[in-house]
C-alpha cells in the first residue's frame, strides 16, 4: 500500500449561497468533475434549502450539500452555531474555501475560530456587487472587510 493511500483527503468546506449554474458554481463543478476525490473531499455549505442544478451531480460524486440557512445580521449568534455545528457533524476540514462576498469576512473568521488553518475568501465582483446603506451599511462593510483582511491565509 503506498503512502497516499494511507492518509486521508484534504477535506475542503466551500461556502457559497447555492448551486446553481452561475459563474462560480460552475468553476466549482470543473474542479470537482477533475479533481482527484481520492486525496480531495469537497463538501458545500448553501445558505438556501431550495434544490439547484447541480445538487444531484454533487452528490453523484460523493459530496455532501450542507444547508445553512442565511441569518439576517440581527441574529448573527444562529449562524456562528450552525457553522459551528456543520464543522463538529461534518468536519474536521482543512479548507474553508468561502465565495460569498463581504460575508465571507465573517465565515474565515468562524474559521478561524474553529482552527481550520486554510481560510479562503473569493470574489470577483465584491465592490459592484455589496451596496453598503446607510452608516450601519458602511458599518458592517468595513468589519466586514477587517476580518477579510485578518483571518482570510489567501484572499
Amino acid at each position: 500500500m503506498n503512502k497516499i493511500s494511507q492518509v486521508r483527503p484534504i477535506k475542503i468546506l466551500h461556502v457559497v449561497s447555492f448551486m446553481h449554474r452561475a459563474g462560480i458554481e460552475t468553476w466549482l463543478m470543473h474542479i470537482l468533475r477533475n479533481i482527484d476525490r481520492e486525496l480531495f473531499q469537497m463538501d458545500f455549505m448553501v445558505h438556501f434549502p431550495e434544490s439547484y442544478e447541480y445538487d444531484d451531480e454533487i452528490r453523484s460524486l460523493g459530496c455532501r450539500i450542507i444547508v445553512s440557512p442565511q441569518i439576517k445580521w440581527k441574529r448573527w449568534w444562529i449562524y456562528e452555531a450552525n457553522f459551528q455545528q456543520i464543522l463538529q457533524e461534518y468536519g474536521p476540514y482543512d479548507v474553508v474555501h468561502s465565495h460569498v462576498d463581504f460575508a465571507s469576512g465573517n465565515i474565515v473568521r468562524l474559521a478561524k475560530n474553529a482552527g481550520i488553518p486554510v481560510r479562503i475568501a473569493h470574489s470577483h465582483n465584491i465592490k459592484s456587487h455589496y451596496r453598503a446603506k446607510g452608516w450601519k451599511g458602511r458599518f458592517l462593510k468595513t468589519l466586514l472587510k477587517f476580518c477579510l483582511d485578518r483571518y482570510s491565509t489567501l484572499v
